[in-house]
């Protein structure tokens, strides 16, 4: 299937690792040039050479910066200016991680790693998204964010008002589409599914035949391939709308 991605320019927020590398792969894969954003400059470093064995450089461009900062709107715009026109945006950046704070802290930590990086790239490139054909923003939740599972709750609420955010942004920045992906249980380096899966396999065996349908988590791959799909025009009649992709995981009719 033509997703009609070749040559157009994708941004990708939270691209260095995981679901963000993957979603990387798999719009280079498509022919479509990227800008990866992320805020750690080594794995932006080791993820850019792997990228090189799957479009020519000039497909792609990485950019070290924080989007959990405000003051980064301003930047990226000017970025994103200077590279003409834009399609569409990924905003993957986030962590459920436990931190230990206060519940206050935790909520203000979970805001700013969940939903500002959305703010800062949406604000940034709303304007240039709105000169588009092909306008399209996917933001990736969590099933976290649509009913309740085993994780911080702080997180959980961060997640959740990004559903709340595309509900208007799909009003506001029409013809624009904007569409959250939540995934479910999903197996990358460091996460805390492979801490999981290395203490006790076969606890996560017992939960996972429990709770998801399927039976395993899965795979970033699985998860980028409906996220690019949302991206592109062959999602053209989809807007203010979440996609789950949980292997069975969430129990809502």
């Amino acid at each position: 299937m033509d997703l009609g991605l070749a040559e157009r320019h994708v941004l990708v927020a939270g691209a260095s690792r995981g679901l963000g590398f993957a979603i990387v792969s798999s719009l280079l894969a498509e022919g479509t040039r990227v800008t990866a954003v992320s805020r750690d400059p080594d794995s932006l470093t080791v993820a850019g050479s792997r990228w090189a064995n799957i479009a020519p450089s000039e497909m792609i461009t990485a950019i070290a910066m924080d989007l959990s900062d405000p003051v980064s709107t301003l930047t990226l715009g000017a970025h994103l200016a200077d590279k003409g026109g834009l399609d569409g945006v990924i905003v993957v950046a986030g962590s459920g991680r436990p931190t230990g704070e206060p519940q206050t802290k935790a909520f203000a930590s979970a805001a700013a790693l969940n939903v500002m990086p959305a703010l800062v790239t949406l604000e940034a490139a709303g304007p240039l998204l709105r000169k588009s054909s092909y306008g399209s923003v996917v933001l990736i939740s969590s099933v976290a964010g649509i009913e309740f599972i085993d994780c911080p709750p702080e997180y959980a609420a961060a997640k959740a008002s990004l559903h709340a955010y595309s509900s208007h942004w799909s009003r506001e920045l029409r013809p624009v589409r904007v569409n959250v992906l939540a995934p479910g249980n999903m197996l990358t380096d460091g996460s805390v599914w492979q801490h999981h899966m290395l203490e006790d396999p076969t606890a996560l065996d017992e939960y996972l035949s429990r709770e998801v349908t399927l039976g395993r988590v899965a795979e970033p791959e699985e998860v980028a391939r409906v996220a690019v799909f949302l991206v592109s025009p062959a999602a053209s009649f989809m807007t203010g709308s979440t996609v789950v992709v949980d292997g069975g995981q969430v129990r809502q009719w």
